[in-house]
């Protein structure tokens, strides 16, 4: 399961997803965010972002496997779960 938002400043955020842990580990998260992808693609919108708590590791290999890369800190991020802003630029 994958949600992100309506195109807002040329930008379709990604703003959650979920995999069942049985399908873990083949290719559904990425399968996910591709569909994200063509969909925003669809939309003319340039940018796909999200947000990742710093302690997932997996979730980030995966989004930088992908073509994401870490340009900092969320804005919104807390001291108690900080996050880390991921950014695809689509063309």
């Amino acid at each position: 399961m994958a949600s992100a938002t309506s195109p807002v400043d040329d930008e379709v955020e990604l703003i959650s997803m979920w995999v069942a842990p049985e399908a873990r580990g083949r290719a559904v998260g990425a399968a996910l965010i591709e569909a994200i992808v063509v969909w925003a693609l669809e939309q003319h919108v340039p940018r796909v972002t999200l947000d990742v708590r710093e302690t997932n590791v997996s979730a980030i290999n995966l989004y930088k496997r992908l073509g994401f890369v870490d340009v900092g800190l969320s804005p919104g991020s807390g001291p108690d779960a900080p996050e880390r802003r991921m950014l695809w630029l689509l063309r």
